[in-house]
């Protein structure tokens, strides 16, 4: 087991939840207020509720609320990565030398591309299409716009991500801190702008806006996009945002980034990390 003493890797947690893990490479990031105990786990713990935050509005950030408080109060090393409390790299706790990886050229470790097919297992989608199945598209068009007019050296990458028929779900990744800070700093200010534009800036004005719009959002067919889950849109379209900042430039990241796409372990809901599945 290499230690990678100059990499946090952050597990983002809106629940109390017992980790998979137990190499100190690894850190509990919550915005629950569950004592210690209830996370089952000698991992550290941290609060993203603690000091300079936006936890109250997680509900439209989801884990960019974790990215956040890092980049907001974390000293960061060398290294940074953030995973979902029910979604691990493989390697679990037989981490990898990440420093000797990102040596060879390797710019961001991620979490394997996800195909967009609709139907499942029926014809490709290419991103704007697999969105307007399940979102609102006008948000889509929306926030390409807030990334073309603020962020132009993004702007091709928003446009390969919106022909491309993957994505890369659930903004799971390790990347170089400089990286990390450029990317983050980027993502956030675009979710803020597309808040703006929206007139919603708190998770209560997202839910009423989108049940005062359910003909745009909400999708019947679809037994979880509710008003609830629709009202989610910001954090929706910033996994939309990763894509493009990766397939930005006349060298795009994603080229070197499929050298080093890790398969995922999902751990099922409500099982506590006894069962897993390998995506």
């Amino acid at each position: 087991m290499f230690m990678n003493e100059n990499v946090d890797i952050f597990i983002y947690s809106h629940i109390p939840f017992k980790p998979i893990v137990t190499n100190s490479v690894y850190k509990v990031l919550t915005n629950n207020h569950a004592p210690d105990e209830e996370f089952h786990t000698n991992l550290p713990i941290y609060r993203d509720y603690v000091g300079d935050n936006i936890s109250e509005n997680n509900l439209m950030f989801n884990e960019y609320a974790g990215f956040y408080w890092i980049l907001n109060n974390w000293e960061l090393k060398d290294y940074v990565g953030m995973l979902h409390y029910r979604r691990y790299f493989n390697f679990l706790d037989d981490a990898p030398n990440i420093e000797k990886i990102f040596s060879y050229g390797i710019k961001v470790i991620l979490n394997k591309r996800f195909f967009l097919q609709y139907p499942p297992g029926g014809p490709f989608k290419s991103n704007r299409e697999f969105y307007e199945i399940w979102h609102n598209v006008d948000d889509f068009d929306l926030m390409g716009k807030i990334v073309k007019e603020n962020y132009p050296q993004y702007a091709d990458g928003w446009d390969r991500m919106s022909e491309a028929n993957f994505i890369y779900p659930s903004s799971l990744f390790i990347m170089k801190t400089d990286m990390f800070r450029e990317y983050i700093s980027y993502a956030l200010d675009v979710m803020n702008k597309f808040n703006d534009a929206r007139g919603c800036h708190t998770p209560e004005e997202w839910l009423a806006y989108v049940d005062a719009h359910k003909n745009e959002y909400v999708r019947p067919q679809h037994r979880y996009y509710d008003v609830r889950m629709q009202a989610r849109a910001t954090g929706y379209l910033v996994e939309r945002c990763l894509a493009a900042f990766l397939m930005a430039g006349d060298d795009p990241l994603i080229n070197h980034a499929v050298e080093y796409e890790w398969s995922v372990i999902e751990v099922p809901r409500g099982l506590g990390g006894q069962k897993m599945t390998v995506k």
